[in-house]
């Protein structure tokens, strides 16, 4: 007898991984039964398309909206960093002081902020701006080089970015949840139906292979068993504050 698994309460990589290690056992084992190969092939295919659908959650595609947003955010940090450092060679000492405490200042958050990943180049933008928007010294710099209105775009164009990025990935994530749950669904039917089959075949015939594979199986649901146990477990003994 195939023991149960609370499939459910696996999470989704947990799951994925189940039934990835699920199809290599019986895969190692010598099967003839065509109902039985069938019925594993159609579960083979449910697990690659749930694989493929839950790798997306590892990074959200940018549409082609945001990917311009960025390009032009990139564009105008990368500029008033050049016309800055222009700026600290100027002739004219007072000039000069004022980009040197704006280069000061932007060198804090490091070089190359338009190389940044997406979320980090917008958390730094947006403290960069305000900063210098705030900062009465930073912001007389800043009109004395006739920049003000340069950081107020950087600043646009980084909310617009923020706004258009939480609206994809939110997108993303409820499609996401719609495809994965109706996966799920169709894995755990095939794969009680394909239980069935290889119990089914233990009880009726000659051939030692099914139980080896109900073994095998067992010895793995135990496994997914106690770590479902230890992770219940540790959420009941953490202290709710």
């Amino acid at each position: 007898m195939i023991e149960k698994v609370k499939l459910s309460n696996l999470r989704n990589s947990e799951f994925i991984e189940f039934f990835k290690t699920l199809i290599q056992l019986v895969e190692g084992k010598s099967i003839s039964a065509s109902r039985v190969k069938e019925k594993l092939n159609e579960l083979i295919l449910l697990v690659k398309q749930v694989d493929s659908v839950f790798k997306p959650e590892l990074g959200s595609k940018l549409t082609g909206k945001l990917q311009e947003v960025d390009a032009e955010r990139d564009n105008l940090i990368a500029g008033i960093d050049l016309i800055i450092e222009g700026y600290c060679h100027h002739f004219d000492s007072a000039l000069k002081m004022k980009a040197e405490l704006l280069w000061n200042s932007l060198r804090t958050y490091g070089t190359g902020i338009q190389r940044l990943g997406y979320q980090e180049e917008t958390q730094v933008l947006d403290n960069l701006s305000q900063r210098w928007l705030s900062t009465s010294e930073l912001t007389d710099a800043l009109v004395s080089l006739n920049l003000f209105d340069w950081v107020n775009e950087i600043k646009k164009q980084n909310d617009l970015f923020r706004a258009n990025y939480i609206d994809r990935v939110d997108t993303d994530a409820s499609q996401l949840d719609i495809r994965t749950i109706d996966l799920r669904k169709q894995i755990a039917k095939t794969y009680d139906d394909l239980n069935d089959l290889l119990q089914a075949y233990a009880i009726i015939g000659d051939e030692p292979t099914y139980g080896q594979v109900i073994n095998s199986s067992n010895e793995l649901i135990g496994k997914y068993n106690q770590l479902l146990k230890n992770r219940s477990a540790s959420q009941e003994e953490t202290p709710v504050a």
